[in-house]
């Protein structure tokens, strides 16, 4: 029957088309709350959809499409809130959901070592670290409080100082963290010999 095939036939055709005019679906994703310093991390979910992404991200946080992952440690200068758009995607249209991030202020004592007096040979370095660990921006700066045997070498985390004159001096060193974050050690003797023969 010619009639019954056609009819068959638009059906299946309505049904394809209704099929693609689906809309996705974002599941609900809810607003976040993180720390300073602390990881965030979530995976989003939707149906029907094709592909997702993320807007308006905040600095050093990242969205992978992939596994509908976002991932974020802020520093201790990124306490605050921030809005950022979800999208969910396929041929028919999207389905978006702007949530609110919310980055508690965290107030951390740093503790930098060594704390103790040290016995060296002259071109060795004192290797100052800092405890907890953190993120963001951070600068080392060693203060020479008496003697003149220090010779900065560099100002990376873990801090390196290197003495390259034999004699004594007492130093202390101050570690700055983005967000305003310092700290200081207390002032130790650094003994530095003359070196291996």
């Amino acid at each position: 029957d010619t009639s019954l095939e056609t009819k068959v036939t638009a059906s299946a055709k309505a049904l394809t088309v209704s099929a693609a005019a689906v809309l996705p679906t974002l599941n609900p994703i809810g607003n976040k709350t993180g720390n300073e310093n602390s990881l965030l991390e979530f995976i989003i979910s939707c149906l029907n959809c094709d592909s997702t992404s993320a807007s308006n991200l905040p600095s050093g946080s990242t969205y992978t499409a992939s596994t509908k992952t976002y991932s974020w440690t802020p520093d201790f200068a990124q306490s605050g809130s921030y809005s950022v758009t979800f999208t969910a995607t396929n041929s028919a249209g999207t389905d978006s959901e702007t949530i609110t991030i919310t980055v508690n202020n965290v107030n951390v004592t740093m503790t930098i070592s060594p704390s103790s007096n040290q016995n060296i040979d002259a071109g060795d370095f004192i290797n100052w670290q800092s405890t907890p660990s953190h993120s963001g921006t951070i600068a080392w700066n060693t203060t020479t409080v008496a003697g003149a045997c220090a010779t900065i070498a560099n100002v990376e985390d873990p801090g390196q100082t290197t003495y390259n004159n034999a004699g004594t001096c007492d130093v202390n060193a101050t570690l700055t963290v983005s967000g305003g974050v310092t700290a200081t050690s207390p002032t130790i003797r650094i003994t530095v010999g003359g070196g291996g023969g």
